[in-house]
């Protein structure tokens, strides 16, 4: 690349770097691999960038590069994910307790890395990031009608999870 594209790769990594970085460590569930994953996937657009400034939407590609090391990362995980802890049954706590926030982004965070991770990559890009289906499709390199069954399958198995969790004593 260009010592010209600099500035150009500057304003994009920094349009995109929040998100990427926020997307993998839902993925991963894990803050230094998503460091490590973004920085990797940055790595990658930088070594491309020529090709990559052209497109449409060079966010997709970074998203799809992400999810790719990614899905790498977890079958190469040897750790199971530990278990989210259960609410105590009969609390109501008020919306505004910073305290009950966390503890929710807690457990839907725990949920979602019990799920396969296509259907996490799936549920992220599409519920997080907002992206269509045929983007999704795009991102995780199946066809559509496979991403619809993929989010269908993903919010059906997180509802039941988490659902499940909050019901435990």
């Amino acid at each position: 690349m260009e010592g010209s594209q600099l500035p150009a790769f500057e304003a994009f990594f920094r349009r995109h770097e929040g998100a990427l970085f926020g997307y993998l460590w839902r993925m991963t569930g894990d803050e230094q691999a998503a460091y490590d994953l973004s920085q990797e996937t940055f790595v990658r657009a930088w070594q491309h960038f020529d090709r990559i400034a052209s497109y449409d939407r060079p966010g997709a590609w970074l998203f799809r590069v992400a999810t790719n090391l990614a899905l790498t990362y977890q079958k190469r995980a040897a750790a199971p994910v530990g278990a989210a802890q259960p609410f105590s049954p009969g609390i109501d706590p008020a919306v505004s307790d910073p305290a009950w926030r966390l503890a929710v982004s807690d457990a839907v965070r725990a949920t979602l890395l019990t799920l396969t991770p296509q259907q996490r990559a799936a549920l992220v890009l599409r519920e997080i990031y907002g992206f269509s289906c045929a983007e999704v499709a795009e991102m995780l390199g199946i066809s559509e009608a496979a991403a619809k069954m993929t989010l269908s399958r993903g919010r059906d198995a997180f509802r039941a999870r988490y659902t499940r969790q909050e019901e435990q004593p």
